[in-house]
């Protein structure tokens, strides 16, 4: 019971979030990765966003288009965000986002 009650947080988040992406995506859940949202360098990636399905985007161009599905979210941390990413892929059940 003292498992459940401390992760009872990380559950309701990845219900609230799973919730979210549902009404957003349908079914489909995306597959998330890093990617570049300003006026930077090819190595500054400075937020995430699902992968683009449009054929004409790859799908490790870090490169934001009109195609691109929403949320992209900004972070200031490549590492966090990162993290982030393999965190949301982890709960979708997938691994790298090809």
């Amino acid at each position: 019971e003292w498992v459940v009650a401390q992760r009872a947080p990380l559950v309701a988040a990845r219900t609230v979030a799973r919730e979210f992406f549902a009404s957003e995506a349908g079914d489909r859940r995306p597959n998330w990765r890093q990617l570049i949202t300003g006026e930077k360098r090819v190595a500054d990636v400075d937020g995430i966003g699902p992968v683009c399905t449009d054929d004409d985007h790859e799908a490790l161009d870090g490169n934001v288009y009109s195609c691109c599905p929403e949320p992209i979210v900004e972070v200031d941390s490549p590492a966090f965000g990162a993290y982030l990413v393999e965190l949301l892929n982890a709960d979708n059940g997938v691994g790298d986002p090809v």
